[in-house]
Formats: C-alpha cells, structure tokens, sequence
C-alpha cells in the first residue's frame, strides 16, 4: 500500500498525528444530514486542509450546501455505506436525492455486509439519463456534472478496532506522490479492492475496541493474568492467526499503521514482505478464531452458572446459589458484541430489500427465496411430516425447510435437519423423559446468516422457539409460530397449579404476540387462543389444516386417525401423537402439514 489516511468521524486528530509521514494525507468521515427532516449520513472528505475541515464542520447540518461546497472548492469526496442508516430516518427518497446530488459512492466496506456494498455498485451501474433527469426533477435538484448517470467507487476499512487497517482500499493507477493519486481519484480512475465486510468483522473490532478501553482505563485488570475476565477479553481481542498464537494486538496507533504502511526512519519501505497481505490480522481464519473462542467461552460461562446455581440451591443455599451469577460477567463479554455485531449488520436488510424493488425491479443478491427454517425440539414425534416432505416437490423459484433442531435423535429420512449440539440437557423434574435443553445460541445464529433464511417457522415454545424469535428479529427475517395451546394444561397437570398455568398462559401470549403470524394447532387450538387473549389479526387458521398422510396402514400404531367416511375428499380425523405418559395429545406438527402445502 502506498498511501495512507485516518478518516476519523468529524474530526482530523488521528489523520494530523500522522501527517508529516510521507504519503500520508487529511481525511474525514463526516456526519450530515438533511435540513428538511435531520436524516444523518456519513461522508467521506478526502485530501483537505485543516481551514477546510473546519468550514465542513460548519456546513455538514445541510446536505445541499456543503455539497455546493464540495463543488465550488473541488473536493474530493464519497458517500459512505450508502445503505446504512445512522439515525434511522433514511428513506427512498433521501437515496434518490444523493444519486442526484452525489457522483461517488463507497462500493466496498470493511466492516459493513456483502450485500449492501453489492447492492450499491448494482444501482448505482443501473442508472440511465432518464432515471436521474427523473429524481432530479421530482426533488427539485441539480445534478452534478455533465453525466451525473456515472458514478465511481471508492473502498474503504472502516475500521474502528485497529484490527483491520489496510485490508479494504482505493486503488488507481500508479502514482509517485499523494497529489498524483488524488487526481486520479478526481478523475475516477479508481477501483475498490480488498476484504468485504462481515459481522465477525465487526465483532472482532468491537472485542478489540472493547479491550483497548480497559488497557488504558484499568491497566492493572488487564495485567493480571490470574483473572478470568481480563484473561478472555485478551483472548477475544487477540489475533491468534500464527501456529503457535503469539499473535499480539499492536497497542499504538503507530503500530497498527505499520502493519500495513511501514515507515522506518520517516520514509517508507518498499519491500514486498512488508506490504503483503499474507499473515495480517483480519483474514477470515481469525476472525473465525474468534467466533470459536467466544462461542466455547459463553458455553463454559453458562454451564457453570447453570451448575453453580443448581448445586447451592439444592442444598439449600440460596444466598450462595446467587454467587453463580458471578459468570455472567464473561457470558456478556462473549455474547455481547456479536449480537451487537449482528443487529446491525440486519438492522436496515428492509431498506435495501425495498430499495432494490424499487431501483432494480428484484431482491437483493444473497437472498435466498422460499427457504425456510423450522424450529423444533422433537424431530422423532413427526414420522408423518417427514414422509410429507419426503414427498414434496421441489419448486422452480428454490422453495425448501430446513429443520433447525438441537439434540435430535436419529432424524426422519427424507427432511434436511441442522442439529447442534446442546449447552447444557436438564431433565424436567417428576418427568425424567422430558429434558429441558439449552440451544447454543451464536452456532445458530450464526447458521441463520450464512443460510439467510426469508422465514422462521417454530412450533416449540421452549428455549430452542425462543431463540429461533431472537434469530428472526435480529436478522430481520419474519417469524410464523404454530401455536399448540395444549403447553399450559401440560404444565397444570405436571405441576398441579393453576398459578403456573396461568403463567403459562401469559408467556405464550408474550412469545406469539412477538411473532409475525400464528398458526394455531387445530380450531381447537384456535378458539382457546381467542379466549386467552391472543390477537385475533395474528391468529391465522391455514386452508386445508386436516390433510391426507401417503398411506393409510399403521395408523394407529402411529396414533393417526383412519379416514372418514367421505374418504379422502373428506379429510383425516385429528392427528395425534402419543406422550411419554401414555394416551393421545394434539400436536401441532399437523398445522405444519398444511404450511408445508401452502409452500409448495
């Protein structure tokens, strides 16, 4: 890399304090916003002088002048992350009015998801003279330039962790001093290259961030090696990317910029081996170095919380049981900053899912259309669905479910299922065939992005549905519950309490009224969730909820009813499945039968 900046959020302190280093230059990440209603934006300035940043500081509360600015004085500039709204009010018309005011867009981002530096580039290379002629007339505004259709792209870190300094970048063609690279930047000879972002990405820059603030404010926590917090905040914000991880985290400025930009006596080295990319932090085998570490520390964490609790109170040390929640100091540490991470790298996913309707006439890239996840607890009790779905067609447009399940025995054939391994599997007490279990929840989450799921199906109400609604908000994917009302009664007959079913009651109203929609069980199943309270508008009784099974010998062995009279024109009697005490319960898996129909 030959040359260098510090792009700080409106301020140029980190960019001074590296000035007088040859090749470096002025730079800044500046807030602006829309005088009409406060939408905030970030803005890249590049190569500018002090008095210039200073008039910016100034300018930044209107967007229309400071790009007035920006034009009368030449300077060089780029929106970033285009589709990440920092206040919340970015809408389809403040992204219309800077395909109008502005003629370069960060296209690739360090930090920020694949799809929305994708999505950019592809709205951005899609506009025509129309088009901007178009929004330019319905907002009033000028366009800039003779071909205000063409945009360039610049690149860029993001980095706010000293984690990932020079892995994303603006390249040109070749300059010998900062001057020639910024010409060829105003000219828009220029291509980002390098790392697209991520959320390990950003967890590993909140870890490291996270740990910087504690070396400088309590120098004496992190020194001490003998304490288990300080030892797991240095392990989540190292980079153990070498075999034998020594790998340090560079505690000054300086340093990390070396990493990539080496100075040595004031002027630059040359040499390849200390450019090179090869062996940096920030490469994808450390960032999921991290995700492991942090997923084996919140696993240690809850376990022994768990243990620690149940061991006190079961000897009746209540005031020491509550001693336990001492390990929810690292279980935070860990969790934390990926949840963090992934809330907002899914925060604005309805943005660029409406902005690419709007602008392209499709749906983001990287969306997967009609896949689905259904989480359940109990794959063994639905032989019925999996031979349904065995026999599902495939659509054209790529529908498919995937079951979502955590310490499955022996899945059906003929249904793919992701099965994770358990935290932790309490028996439920006087019911010792029941187990209470305890999803891991960052392999799952992390499982739901990767496969990018457009719907959530749950049919559980215990932690496993519970996550599966975590999964779906942070991701911002909908969320259907298949409501089997028979949970409470189960937990008044378990437990002889009417209190506790009342309990029950008020945590499936809870856990359903945060879903999208609700299928319930049977019209049963329906008519008590009116009564108890559930929302009628989310409650959805699907068509066709009694289905024909392929098959009608052994059902009785499988606790399925024989057909009516009328035959198969004439539906199936309830289903049912029996429970580890004996006799027949309705289940709701039968209400997944008919979502399955829906689907296909």
């Amino acid at each position: 890399m030959s040359f260098v900046t510090i792009s700080d959020h409106d301020s140029i302190d980190g960019a001074l304090e590296i000035a007088h280093l040859p090749g470096a230059f002025l730079s800044s990440e500046v807030t602006v916003e829309f005088p009409e209603d406060g939408c905030q934006l970030h803005c890249l300035v590049t190569g500018i002088t002090e008095a210039q940043h200073r008039e910016i500081q100034r300018l930044r509360k209107d967007v229309y002048d400071l790009r007035d600015y920006f034009r009368e004085h030449d300077i060089l500039h780029s929106i970033a992350h285009p589709f990440y709204t920092v206040n919340g009010g970015l809408t389809l018309s403040h992204l219309e009015k800077l395909l109008v005011l502005f003629n370069r867009f960060e296209a690739l981002n360090g930090i920020h998801d694949r799809r929305g530096n994708e999505l950019v580039r592809r709205i951005c290379s899609s506009l025509t003279p129309e088009v901007v002629a178009d929004f330019a007339e319905r907002h009033r505004l000028e366009p800039w330039g003779a071909t205000p259709w063409v945009k360039t792209f610049t690149g860029g870190s993001d980095d706010h962790g000293g984690f990932y300094i020079g892995t994303t970048y603006t390249q040109t063609p070749s300059a010998a001093t900062v001057e020639e690279y910024l010409a060829h930047l105003r000219a828009g000879r220029c291509e980002p290259g390098g790392e697209t972002g991520s959320t390990l990405r950003l967890v590993q820059s909140l870890y490291s961030i996270s740990y910087e603030y504690y070396r400088l404010q309590f120098p004496a926590l992190l020194g001490n090696r003998k304490d288990p917090f300080a030892e797991l905040l240095r392990r989540l914000a190292r980079a153990t990317t070498a075999d034998d991880g020594t790998e340090r985290v560079p505690v000054t400025l300086r340093e990390r910029i070396s990493r990539v930009f080496p100075f040595s006596a004031g002027r630059r080295r040359t040499d390849e081996s200390a450019t090179s990319p090869a062996g940096r932090p920030g490469q994808p085998a450390a960032d999921r170095h991290t995700f492991g570490a942090a997923s084996r520390a919140s696993r240690e964490s809850l376990s022994s919380l768990v243990r620690g609790f149940v061991l006190h109170a079961r000897r009746g040390r209540l005031s020491e049981s509550l001693g336990a929640l001492a390990h929810l100091a690292p279980l935070a540490v860990s969790l934390a900053p990926y949840l963090v991470s992934i809330h907002a790298q899914h925060k604005d996913s309805g943005l660029m899912e409406t902005a690419a309707l709007r602008f392209l006439g499709t749906r983001p890239e990287g969306n997967r259309p009609g896949k689905r996840a259904w989480f359940t607890e109990r794959l063994t009790d639905v032989p019925s669905v999996a031979r349904i779905l065995h026999a599902l067609p495939v659509r054209e447009d790529g529908r498919e479910l995937v079951a979502v399940t955590c310490g499955a025995e022996r899945p059906p054939a003929g249904l793919e299922v992701r099965n994770f391994e358990p935290l932790l599997e309490l028996p439920v007490p006087g019911y010792e065939p029941w187990k209470l279990t305890v999803p891991p929840l960052l392999e799952i989450l992390d499982h739901c992005e990767k496969e990018r799921y457009t719907e959530i199906v749950i049919s559980t109400p215990g932690p496993l549905g519970l996550l599966g609604l975590a999964a779906g908000r942070l991701l911002g994917i909908p969320v259907t519950g298949i409501c089997h009302a028979g949970f409470p009664l189960s937990v008044r007959q378990l437990c002889d309490s009417p209190a506790l079913e009342d309990l029950a009651w008020g945590y499936l109203r809870w856990l359903f009224g945060a879903m999208d929609g609700v299928v319930p069980a049977s019209r049963h199943d329906g008519a008590l969730l009116a009564e108890r309270g559930v929302e009628p508008a989310r409650r959805t009784v699907l068509p066709g909820l009694l289905i024909p099974l392929p098959g009608a010998e052994g059902a009785e062995e499988r606790g399925v009813g024989a057909p009516s009279p009328g035959g198969w024109a004439g539906g199936w009697e309830r289903v049912g499945v029996r429970a580890p005490g004996g006799g027949l319960r309705p289940r709701s898996e039968d209400a997944l039968e008919s979502l399955l129909c829906r689907l296909s």
